[in-house]
């Protein structure tokens, strides 16, 4: 399994249409997107090959469901986590792409962090639905990063194109 590929140090600040990360992002969009159902699948699928049993997703829609302080608490209490950062999120454009592979406890429809500006620059949006994947019984070889790493190389080796390319690395 890939694991670990990042882009050279001077390469990971997106500044314009010329960044690194964003011409790779334009090559991301040039392939059809997968269906969340097919995402959601291959998650599934990795997380079964790590160890971890078979986890449930969670589809959030961000209006509706507005992050606040009992949000993550939630999560952590009905999912029995070890800890409420214990949490993959799967962040979607609104045409269907998948835009960012994500753990921990900081979900957000941001536009002026690194993946916000390489949507922006794609002429993006943010889709407000989520998928957050809670990780309990995280392997002792494993940790929530390890897992987001392999799990964004793993669908990136399936040919899922994510548009942020290296966030799940960085």
């Amino acid at each position: 399994m890939l694991e670990y590929v990042f882009p050279k140090y001077i390469d990971k600040s997106v500044v314009d249409q010329e960044s690194f990360r964003v011409v790779i992002a334009k090559r991301q969009l040039q392939q059809a997107s997968a269906d969340r159902s097919t995402l959601v699948r291959y998650c599934k699928r990795f997380f079964l090959s790590i160890g971890m049993g078979q986890i449930q997703p969670l589809s959030i829609n961000l209006i509706e469901t507005p992050i606040n302080r009992g949000f993550y608490h939630k999560i952590f209490v009905d999912n029995c986590l070890s800890d409420k950062r214990d949490i993959i999120w799967l962040k979607f454009t609104k045409t269907g792409y998948l835009g960012v592979i994500a753990t921990s406890n900081d979900i957000n429809l941001r536009t002026d962090n690194s993946s916000g500006k390489i949507i922006t620059l794609l002429g993006e949006e943010w889709d407000e639905d989520i998928i957050i994947f809670p990780l309990a019984n995280i392997p002792k070889e494993w940790n929530r990063q390890r897992i987001e790493s392999g799990l964004g190389n793993y669908l990136i080796e399936r040919g899922i194109p994510v548009l942020d390319y290296f966030s799940h690395n960085l």
